[in-house]
């Protein structure tokens, strides 16, 4: 009755039906891969960073395919959104450049000096330093270091590196330049 007011062919809906109760074993296995990288970057992977970590690994996926899967999973990447920087109103030249420095200490308005090291920051503690602390020194040591060493330089695809890791992008320039 239903099927006849919607105009459905009852062959349609069982088929829906059949269809629902089958488990896709591919589906199953895609969605542990994407869990498994999102709880490896502690929940600051998102559906770009996935999929090129996925595509290094040998699994041929698209980004709109591990966002609809994040959201059947229900991960939420806890990256931060875009900073606004202020416009300087007013320049300093009355301060001598005594260091000669091309990148030492940023001003307002100027923060492009020290970018790269703000940006580290950002990512360390954004993606990784725990909401609540460390327990003690030792521990955000270890944990910090294997960060900056491990995960940061030879496993987080980096967007200026087309998506590697600056390890692997800078071997990479050293096959070309012929430097080893």
């Amino acid at each position: 009755m239903v099927c006849k007011a919607f105009d459905v062919s009852r062959s349609s809906y069982y088929e829906y039906r059949r269809r629902r109760s089958v488990v896709d074993a591919e589906r199953v296995v895609l969605r542990a891969d994407v869990n498994r990288i999102f709880r490896k970057s502690r929940s600051s992977a998102g559906s770009r960073m996935i999929t090129t970590m996925l595509n290094d690994e040998g699994v041929l996926i698209g980004r709109f395919k591990v966002r609809r899967l994040m959201s059947e999973l229900g991960l939420i990447c806890k990256q931060p959104g875009p900073h606004a920087y202020k416009q300087a109103t007013v320049e300093r030249p009355d301060i001598p450049n005594r260091l000669n420095r091309e990148f030492s200490v940023s001003r307002r308005g100027n923060c492009w000096d020290n970018a790269p090291m703000e940006r580290v920051f950002r990512s360390l503690k954004s993606e990784w330093v725990p909401s609540l602390g460390y327990r003690s020194i030792p521990d955000a040591r270890k944990d910090i270091g294997d960060y900056l060493m491990n995960y940061y330089n030879r496993q987080r695809p980096h967007t200026f590196n087309d998506g590697m890791p600056p390890v692997i992008a800078e071997e990479k320039l050293k096959i070309l330049s012929g430097i080893s």
